[in-house]
């Protein structure tokens, strides 16, 4: 088992991630859950939306440990248990994803993270994952054991199964440990399995997102910054979400970068900013329709979309590496005509 990820402890108790590839965090030192909350459940009005409807459709790009999934959910659980669910979570990584429905975010009811892994039961990665991630006892210790009871005790005839098979004792060992006397019988769900739909797919989100129907409500956009991740910023991801947003659904994202922006203007988005209390939680909110539109930009803001930090990225065919995307844009950024933002900056403080 490689894991391209190391455990970081977050300002409000909930652990967060630190990817060693990409070379950067999943979720701000600000508090992981407090994230979830603030800038993607709040903004997003989602819970209003339960108010008076009985369906609701998520896309949660970069799920990462869930937090915005199962963030989603308990709002659903609380707000309107009656709602039916679907939820589509894109995640390249496995581990990650299933590290996260293996620990315990101490706000949010057992219910929901024993919902969330009875959805995920059937997904033979997932389970495979879980396994190798409960013989680590790197990562075991982070883990909620009585997620682990539940997840063993529902998958306890694999798991033996392949301690026999594979004469593995490490799984022998987790299968005794959570399935003793003393854990004899498993705790339950709670929740009704209502008409609903949750999948994940671990892939390239470019590509899965080109096979996904239309029709969310609510898109969560949640990836690493541009600059480490311009893959899933591109004017033609961007053009993706416009085809399978609802004409009265929005995009949440944490990123206020003016290349973002520029790049859902451009696709017909309606942008502004996530109205919060706490600076901390700044980010955008999209949508097709103006009426939605929640704190407008401020004249800084839309003064930097026209400078040469509003230059959108590209991604022909979607297809595109990281690399080859950024190098394209330094040289429209270089060779462009539009005032650099520092400069824009400083005649904006002249003018005031």
């Amino acid at each position: 088992m490689k894991l391209n990820f190391s455990v970081k402890l977050t300002n409000d108790g909930s652990i967060g991630l630190y990817n060693k590839e990409v070379d950067d965090i999943y979720h701000s030192t600000y508090g992981a859950y407090n994230e979830a909350v603030e800038k993607f459940i709040k903004p997003s009005g989602l819970e209003s939306f339960l108010q008076t409807h009985n369906k609701i459709k998520i896309l949660d790009i970069c799920s990462g440990m869930g937090y915005n999934l199962k963030a989603a959910v308990d709002a659903v659980f609380r707000v309107n248990p009656e709602c039916d669910i679907e939820i589509d979570c894109l995640e390249i990584d496995s581990y990650v994803f299933s590290f996260g429905l293996l620990y315990k975010v101490e706000k949010i009811d057992y219910d929901v993270h024993y919902f969330l892994l009875e959805k995920f039961f059937d997904n033979p990665l997932i389970t495979k994952c879980m396994i190798e991630l409960l013989e680590d006892d790197e990562f075991c210790q982070f883990l909620d054991e009585k997620l682990a009871l539940f997840f063993v005790g529902n998958k306890f005839s694999e798991i033996e199964l392949m301690g026999r098979h594979q004469n593995n004792q490490k799984i022998h060992n987790i299968y005794y440990k959570y399935m003793s006397n003393r854990n004899k019988y498993p705790p339950k769900s709670r929740l009704k399995s209502y008409q609903n739909r949750l999948r994940v797919f671990f892939d390239d989100a470019r590509s899965t997102i080109q096979t996904l129907d239309g029709g969310y409500d609510f898109i969560f956009h949640d990836g690493f910054t541009p600059s480490k991740q311009s893959i899933l910023w591109s004017y033609e991801f961007f053009n993706e979400l416009k085809r399978i947003i609802s004409s009265s659904g929005n995009i949440t994202t944490y990123s206020s970068s003016a290349s973002v922006r520029s790049a859902l203007i451009q696709n017909g988005f309606h942008v502004s900013k996530i109205s919060s209390e706490n600076r901390k939680t700044s980010g955008t909110f999209a949508s097709l329709s103006k009426e939605f539109s929640q704190i407008p930009l401020s004249e800084e803001e839309t003064g930097l979309l026209k400078t040469r930090a509003g230059i959108v990225y590209h991604d022909d065919g979607m297809v595109q590496s990281h690399d080859e995307i950024i190098k394209r844009r330094e040289e429209e950024v270089m060779n462009s005509s539009l005032s650099s933002s520092s400069s824009y900056l400083k005649s904006l403080i002249k003018k005031k």
